[in-house]
């Protein structure tokens, strides 16, 4: 199964990408951070094999978390 890590500040986004995404929960392990701590924390322990991330955001940008 393939392990999705999706980060993005606003809430809104990743409900919306949790309910259009749905139907490939059954092929996806997909998990939703709305934290850059948190998301950073997530990856350590459980290392995803695709990290989808908003580039603008106000901690961290997604290019500089990327980079990590």
């Amino acid at each position: 199964m393939i392990k999705i890590l999706f980060i993005d500040d606003e809430v809104n986004v990743l409900d919306g990408l949790r309910r259009n995404l749905s139907p490939f929960k059954s092929i996806w392990d997909m998990k939703f951070e709305a934290s850059v701590v948190s998301a950073l924390e997530s990856f350590e322990n459980d290392p995803a094999d695709v990290v989808v991330v908003d580039l603008k955001m106000p901690i961290a940008s997604g290019e500089t978390i990327l980079n990590l």
